[in-house]
């Protein structure tokens, strides 16, 4: 079983967001592994193709400079196109919500197709679910600090005795 993370437009409504819903796999990427640099760009994932140039040209310049073997520079590569391979998709992920995305679900399921199948069966019953929720949250307490009514840690609510 894979663990799809469903992302949609933040600004969009409800039925308009679910149509363009972005399922991203919580997995290994064995195309980030391979062709590193050309799946950050495909995934328009401009920040980690940078940070992935400037640590290949570094480990070329610590190569040449300090007169390495030429295996520090394969056993370097391998190792960042490694790391491509397990993070590529959660790089993927933030790079999405920086540009409007918001998590909307996690499904999980063998396939994308069965994701989307799972997530767009139970979606209505989301979006019927969390209106009347958000019309009837409370607004911030007095005294309740910059979180507003958010509370952090084990007490579930502002001020309990503890």
């Amino acid at each position: 079983m894979t663990i799809f993370n469903v992302l949609v437009r933040e600004d969009a409504d409800a039925a308009r967001a679910a149509e363009g819903a972005l399922f991203v796999p919580d997995k290994f990427s064995r195309m980030a592994f391979v062709f590193g640099p050309l799946w950050l760009m495909r995934h328009r994932v401009w920040l980690g193709f940078l940070i992935y140039c400037a640590c290949i040209a570094a480990t070329a310049g610590a190569v040449v400079l300090l007169r390495l073997p030429l295996d520090t520079f394969i056993f370097m590569s391998f190792i960042l196109a490694l790391l491509t391979g397990f993070e590529g998709q959660a790089w993927r992920r933030a790079s999405l919500e920086r540009r409007g995305f918001r998590p909307a679900d996690i499904v999980s399921a063998p396939t994308q197709e069965d994701a989307e199948r799972i997530f767009f069966a139970r979606w209505p019953q989301r979006t019927a679910a969390s209106a009347p929720a958000r019309a009837a949250a409370p607004g911030p307490t007095p005294g309740a600090g910059a979180l507003g009514s958010e509370v952090l840690g084990l007490f579930p609510e502002a001020g309990a005795l503890r």
